[in-house]
């Protein structure tokens, strides 16, 4: 194809806060992990698409849409859609992004 310029599973872009490899990332519409730290521009290369772990003591089961805002993960369908759940374990949930 002609047009294709890369993947999309990884992308370098600016955050607009001081983001640690690891990180849930919001940017407009794109949501992802922080695969590095941001750098002195702000820069961060973002992962978008696997399954990740992160620290919750939200009351999720699998298969529950996860949606992040104001940087906190919430249930509430107003923040924008993160992933969805697909494991469940005291303090901790895995979150499927594509």
């Amino acid at each position: 194809m002609k047009n294709f310029v890369r993947k999309g599973d990884q992308l370098a872009l600016i955050v607009s806060s001081p983001t640690k490899s690891g990180d849930p990332v919001i940017v407009g519409n794109i949501v992802g992990v922080a695969a590095t730290d941001s750098d002195a521009e702000g820069k961060t290369v973002i992962s978008t698409c696997g399954v990740f772990e992160f620290a919750s003591d939200l009351k999720l089961e699998v298969g529950n849409p996860l949606y992040i805002g104001d940087g906190k993960f919430s249930v509430d369908p107003k923040h924008t859609f993160f992933g969805t759940v697909v494991g469940v374990d005291v303090g901790k949930i895995e979150v499927w992004l594509k």
